[in-house]
């Protein structure tokens, strides 16, 4: 079957609701023309889906960008108590942080705290979410 690993793809990347609305429409698309096109014309329809890929992406990842900013405080608390918590195993094993290399050791733990946290808590792919208006 044409583009069964679009469909693959699409699936495991996207929220529900986005496939079956972008992606499927032209993933069918593609099915039901792949038959009678060939050469460029066949290009063409796979080109029309990886932008409908593309864009479905980029609806998907604005989407959880807004749900994270909403849950914003809670992963600013969660990253700034980790940070802490590295801070203060930091300054057990240096014995102090006056020195300017562990300050920046100190700004690279809450730095990477911050990515871990939202990378932890980033919405998952598979749930239906309510769009913070």
């Amino acid at each position: 079957m044409p583009s069964a690993w679009f469909s693959t793809a699409a699936r495991r990347l996207l929220h529900e609701d986005t496939f079956e609305l972008v992606v499927a429409p032209a993933i069918a698309d593609l099915q039901f023309e792949a038959p009678t096109v060939t050469g460029a014309a066949r290009i063409r329809a796979y080109a029309a889906v990886g932008v409908a890929l593309g864009g479905a992406l980029c609806i998907d990842v604005e989407r959880d960008v807004r749900v994270l900013i909403a849950n914003g405080s809670t992963l600013i608390a969660l990253a700034f108590l980790q940070g802490c918590y590295y801070t203060a195993m930091l300054t057990l094993i240096l014995g102090s942080l006056s020195n300017p290399a562990s300050v920046a050791l100190v700004l690279g733990l809450f730095g990477v705290s911050t990515v871990s946290t939202a990378v932890l808590f980033w919405p998952s792919r598979r749930a239906h979410l309510r769009i913070p208006e």
